[in-house]
């Protein structure tokens, strides 16, 4: 890594689709939306259809990539054009319920609390639709970097949101316990 600087943010956070932060990372099923998920890309697909039976087979694929094949093969039958404002509200919606349901991310969120996220999508060449791919990630490199990085956005969106109402809870927290506190050195019979 090299030391770089954006927006007063430190060094990037660097993650692909099958690390932690990833959107085809299998690490437990997540609750969204009354159902278990395996990944961020079924639910998250699974969002763009009002028909069951196409949320069902989503949710039933053995692989993100297969939950994005039956996806693209409904593509007329979605509901939630993709990229559109609806569609970037889901996935940050399924990203806080992956947060709130995976400790390992929330660890990796809170030693990176100041870092811009960056999902890298790796080469363009290597997916057939680098449109998809250059919207949601990006090709990172130090020299040049290719894409818009949507889904790092939406990560770093929900870190900050959840850090925040972290610091609201701690603010809480020692609101009550403030005149429990006794004296130090003082014994409980003292205090009460």
């Amino acid at each position: 890594f090299v030391k770089l600087c954006y927006n007063n943010y430190m060094e990037p956070l660097i993650f692909g689709r099958y690390d932690e932060l990833g959107y085809d990372r299998e690490n437990g099923l997540f609750r969204f939306q009354n159902s278990h998920w395996p990944t961020i890309t079924h639910a998250f697909q699974a969002t763009r259809f009002e028909d069951k039976s196409i949320i069902y087979e989503i949710m039933s694929a053995k692989s993100a990539e297969e939950a994005r094949r039956i996806a693209k093969r409904n593509i007329f039958r979605m509901v939630v054009v993709p990229k559109s404002n609806k569609d970037l509200r889901n996935m940050e919606k399924v990203v806080t319920a992956k947060l709130n349901a995976s400790m390992a991310i929330r660890e990796i969120l809170l030693r990176n609390d100041k870092n811009k996220l960056i999902f890298n999508a790796g080469d363009p060449k290597s997916y057939s639709a680098f449109e998809d791919v250059g919207f949601w990630g990006c090709n990172y490199s130090i020299d040049k970097t290719i894409g818009e990085n949507v889904f790092g956005m939406i990560w770093t969106y929900a870190r900050n949101n959840w850090l925040k109402k972290l610091d609201e809870q701690k603010d809480e927290i020692i609101a009550i316990a403030a005149p429990l506190a006794r004296p130090v050195g003082a014994s409980v019979e003292e205090k009460y």
